[in-house]
């Protein structure tokens, strides 16, 4: 959300980041270290997604295929939002700077105690 990038919609940044842990509500957090195939982490969450969006449809069905779309758009890249990687030199030197920041405040914090 932080990018300087006027073609970017941080609006649409943030529904993607909301929807594409909303599966995990029912399947769990799946890591990469938890033994689960990312074929079967797709599967297991796309069932979940389709599932949500079938429980909200008869109530707001804009919103039930809004919400299986953004899921889709973050698990194919579907657009620029859904990219999570670190891709930009300006965010990348961001990053960097709060580790930096992070680090000297945490080492100043235990050369106070």
């Amino acid at each position: 959300m932080a990018i300087p990038n006027d073609k970017i919609n941080i609006d649409r940044c943030v529904k993607i980041a909301v929807i594409h842990d909303i599966a995990e509500a029912l399947v769990g957090d799946i890591t990469p270290f938890g033994g689960v195939s990312k074929t079967e982490k797709h599967r297991r969450e796309l069932i979940t997604i389709h599932y949500l969006s079938s429980l909200i449809e008869p109530y707001n069905p804009t919103f039930a295929k809004d919400i299986l779309e953004l899921w889709l758009d973050y698990e194919e890249i579907r657009c620029i939002e859904a990219q999570s990687a670190i891709k930009s030199k300006e965010i990348g030197d961001l990053c960097d700077e709060v580790i930096n920041q992070r680090t000297k405040f945490i080492n100043d914090l235990k050369d106070n105690q």
